[in-house]
């Protein structure tokens, strides 16, 4: 996915992805400009820890007004074991649905946005070594951020995510 479709959106309508496992590369559509990002760390699993996790959006320089999204996939266990708090300027699309969003104004400078408070996530007291032995898989948290340019037709959060999700829009 490098640009949309320019002849199907005649509006000026922007959208990119981002997906977690292609963190160093960024993907350009219209005049938004994003990174996700985040330092490379090992995670080890002792209940109560805290692990610093510092993941974060940036809207880079010279991008226009628009909306910032991110998905949260977690594995199927990762209720059981860890938990989180989204950072405050993150607002949750509809509820249960781990797809956040903010507002971006045109911005003349990189605009950095974190997505958990304190920008750390914690094991669970209640872990327990034997529980983690049984796990049929690895416990994982993988991110996509979206942008979509404001405009006049886009001018609301559920507006602009049922853009993205037009399967004509990301190509």
């Amino acid at each position: 996915l490098l640009i949309l479709t320019i002849g199907r959106i005649s509006f000026a309508k922007y959208a990119s992805e981002i997906k977690q496992d292609t963190f160093d590369i960024e993907f350009i559509a219209g005049n938004i400009k994003l990174s996700l990002t985040e330092t490379d760390n090992e995670f080890v699993i002792v209940p109560g820890k805290t692990i610093t996790k510092d993941t974060k959006v940036t809207v880079e320089a010279m991008s226009e007004d628009c909306f910032v999204f991110v998905k949260i996939n977690k594995s199927n266990e990762f209720n059981d074991f860890m938990e989180y708090e989204v950072a405050s300027e993150w607002k949750e699309l509809a509820e249960n649905t781990d797809i956040y969003y903010c507002e971006s104004p045109r911005t003349l400078v990189d605009k950095e946005i974190y997505l958990f408070k304190d920008n750390q996530i914690v094991v669970k007291e209640t872990v327990t070594k034997g529980a983690y032995e049984e796990l049929n898989e690895s416990i994982t948290l993988n991110f996509t951020a979206y942008a979509v340019q404001k405009t006049l037709e886009i001018d609301n959060a559920t507006d602009a995510w049922n853009f993205i999700n037009s399967s004509d829009n990301l190509s």
